[in-house]
């Protein structure tokens, strides 16, 4: 992100800012409290663990930043998007309708609290992908039929390193005691 503000790279800070709260997103529902304010810090060792909810709320602004620098103009030093990106081949709208569908997404997560809105839900929902050629699918690369054993697709991997556990399927089903 830091190094496509240098060249008012635009495209390529709202794409770091999706993947950035997608990410953050996915760390809170998964463990709850994750660092967040000083995660990146090379300074601090040990950063605190910030709640949920203010990853939540942080990482949904993240979005809306996302959204916003993707709809900018690139500036005259600009790098393409098109050069690095593997899910979207430098389709802007495509990043935007991706934005707004992880929105839509972790918008939903907080039903059953009194943040949810559901009408916010279908706002977001609205302006996300609306078919299959819109969506964030990554297709499929056999390295044995195409020879490319670099490109595997993350989908398709063993990427599990944990088991599901009765804590998990409780803490998913609302049955924590």
């Amino acid at each position: 992100i830091d190094k496509a503000k240098e060249t008012e790279s635009h495209h390529y800070v709202g794409v770091g800012k999706v993947i950035y709260a997608l990410g953050s997103l996915t760390l809170a529902d998964l463990h709850g409290m994750v660092p967040y304010d000083e995660a990146f810090n090379a300074d601090i060792m040990n950063p605190k663990y910030d709640d949920g909810s203010l990853v939540y709320e942080k990482s949904l602004a993240l979005l809306d930043e996302a959204i916003l620098d993707l709809q900018k103009a690139q500036g005259p030093a600009a790098i393409s998007l098109t050069l690095g990106d593997n899910l979207f081949q430098g389709d802007v709208s495509k990043w935007i309708k991706f934005a707004y569908g992880i929105k839509a997404r972790h918008l939903n997560h907080l039903s059953k609290t009194t943040d949810y809105n559901a009408d916010a839900v279908l706002d977001a929902l609205s302006k996300a992908a609306q078919t299959n050629a819109e969506s964030a699918i990554y297709a499929y690369e056999d390295e044995l039929t195409s020879g490319n054993v670099a490109t595997r697709s993350l989908q398709y991997q063993n990427n599990s390193a944990t088991r599901t556990t009765k804590l998990y399927v409780d803490y998913l089903t609302n049955n924590y005691t």
